[in-house]
């Protein structure tokens, strides 16, 4: 199909797939800094931030006099608005931010009965994202002396939170 192929052509001009990469990269669109801290001649930390691209992710709009209609269900706007939102705090999550793992699932679990009270919470969620965006993985005593490791992660974020149940993940 010629539209698949032209899309293809054009998203392999923005995100270059299988490629390796050290120091500062971009990876899927996120910023990974990693930072070498020598805490001897042959021990050292690895750190790994994501503070561009949680700067990145804006909180939803809602309107005070909307917030407080609780209960009420999603417009289709809001629907799109909260599915784009959840799932650039899902990428934050799976990749570095493991604290925010359980409060996206909750609220990757609720797009099909979406609530304004859900879309306050998931205003909450990126304030709470943005809050803690300074915050890294360390990787300490990785026993290698003076070689260099290597961290690779692999996900398949079509897969998450399917309504089976059923998701695929692998880190190495």
């Amino acid at each position: 199909d010629d539209v698949m192929i032209s899309t293809m052509k054009q998203l392999r001009r923005r995100i270059e797939m299988g490629s390796t990469e050290r120091w500062d990269f971009v990876h899927l669109g996120t910023q990974i800094k990693t930072e070498l801290e020598w805490l001897s001649e042959t021990e050292f930390c690895i750190s790994q931030g994501q503070e561009v691209y949680v700067d990145s992710i804006e909180e939803p709009r809602i309107s005070r006099e909307r917030s407080q209609q609780k209960t009420s269900p999603g417009t289709k706007e809001e629907k799109g608005v909260y599915m784009s939102v959840l799932g650039q705090l899902m990428w934050h999550a799976v990749s570095l931010a493991s604290w925010l793992c359980y409060e996206v699932s909750v609220l990757a679990s609720r797009t099909n009965q979406l609530t304004v009270e859900d879309l306050v919470s998931l205003r909450k969620a990126v304030r709470k994202a943005h809050q803690y965006k300074h915050l890294k993985v360390r990787y300490y005593r990785l026993g290698l002396g003076d070689r260099m490791p290597t961290v690779i992660q692999e996900a398949d974020s079509r897969l998450q939170n399917l309504e089976s149940h059923k998701s695929q993940q692998a880190f190495f």
